[in-house]
């Protein structure tokens, strides 16, 4: 299958400009258009959506494995030992402690990636400026 006339995109590793070029030509190094400084063409991955989604399906299961355990427990013998009122109050306090870690597996990844992406955005742009 040929990748020629079909097309790919990617930044300059310099100064951050998009590119975009024949599939067939990833790997070769050329001068960018913007800044002149030779760059390598690549096809960008998608890492940061797969790794959140990965964070994701694993924080459900672990959610879904806590619920299965509580349900387990509740009405055994450390339900009749310790009496209903107290046992509602643990599984309560377990069901906030599965949301915020469930919550934080999943947002901390996220806020940590814009973050990055952001001081990535002003550290090019700094050494945009400075080149000048």
């Amino acid at each position: 299958m040929s990748t020629k006339g079909k097309s790919a995109k990617c930044r300059c590793r310099q100064c951050n400009e998009h590119l975009e070029f024949d599939r067939g030509d990833v790997g070769r190094t050329i001068n960018c258009p913007c800044c002149g400084l030779e760059t390598q063409l690549y096809i960008p991955s998608l890492p940061a959506i797969k790794k959140q989604r990965d964070r994701a399906i694993i924080g459900i299961l672990v959610l879904v494995v806590l619920i299965m355990a509580g349900v387990a427990i509740g009405p055994g013998s450390i339900g009749q030992a310790v009496g209903t009122g107290v046992m509602a109050v643990l599984a309560v306090c377990l069901a906030a402690l599965v949301i915020l870690v469930v919550v934080l597996w999943i947002a901390f990844p996220v806020f940590m990636y814009y973050g990055l992406a952001r001081v990535e955005k002003h550290l090019t742009e700094i050494d945009r400026n400075t080149r000048r």
